[in-house]
């Protein structure tokens, strides 16, 4: 297993190359690209760079850490191979400490870093655990990459709360490609915030929007 240090020195590579990519392709000058709205750093969960140790390769699509959560078992059901291959998935329920509850089959199951990410995205998203009974979501932090779905279940009398910070986040991330990406900046400006008829509010921003929420949609129906 690699250790955290190396986790993110490949982080901070793979975002810089990233970068220069994505600027040279829409012709935006490095001057005009907005701040991360996390730091580079926040990436070491989305790198596929690494090799993975005998057992975790044994799985090539990952592995469900907590099994038994519907949630993550529905996120993880509604995206393609590349991005389960790619980016895990942080949950906890009211009184928990978050961690993964999926993990691709290169990455490391590390509580430290698990946690540490569930902290910076829920400070992005502007949430706090006690607004919540359950979460679990799969968010990007890095400033070329417009991704975001989780799904949300309310604390008693928090769900206007809940749904206004998640449409809050995705106006953030519309303005912060609008003049920077124009292919993220499509991705955000599809994205959909909605409550549940069960009483989840879902976030979907990624790529086939609308295939991913009905997916999810079905999943909690069926819970």
């Amino acid at each position: 297993m690699k250790t955290m240090k190396q986790w993110m020195l490949l982080a901070f590579s793979a975002v810089a190359c990233a970068a220069m990519v994505a600027c040279a392709d829409s012709g935006a000058s490095s001057s005009s690209a907005p701040a991360s709205s996390a730091p580079a750093s926040s990436a070491v969960s989305e790198s596929t760079s690494a090799p993975a140790s005998s057992s975790q390769a044994d799985s090539e699509s990952g592995e469900a850490v907590t099994a038994e959560d519907p949630y993550t078992a529905a996120i993880v059901a509604s995206r393609d191979q590349e991005t389960n291959d790619s980016l895990p998935v942080i949950g906890a329920k009211a009184g928990e400490s978050a961690g993964y509850t999926y993990v691709p089959s290169s990455m490391e199951n590390d509580p430290e870093a698990a946690a540490q990410m569930a902290d910076m995205v829920m400070q992005t998203l502007t949430l706090t655990p006690d607004q919540l009974q359950q979460y679990a979501f799969s968010i990007s932090l890095i400033n070329v990459k417009a991704y975001g779905v989780g799904v949300f279940v309310p604390a008693e009398g928090q769900t206007d709360a809940v749904k206004a910070a998640l449409e809050d986040f995705v106006t953030n991330q519309q303005k912060s490609f609008e003049n920077y990406l124009a292919d993220q900046y499509e991705i955000a400006k599809q994205a959909k915030v909605e409550v549940l008829p069960t009483g989840e509010v879902v976030l979907v921003m990624c790529e086939n929007s609308d295939q991913v929420l009905a997916s999810i949609k079905d999943a909690a129906a069926a819970i």
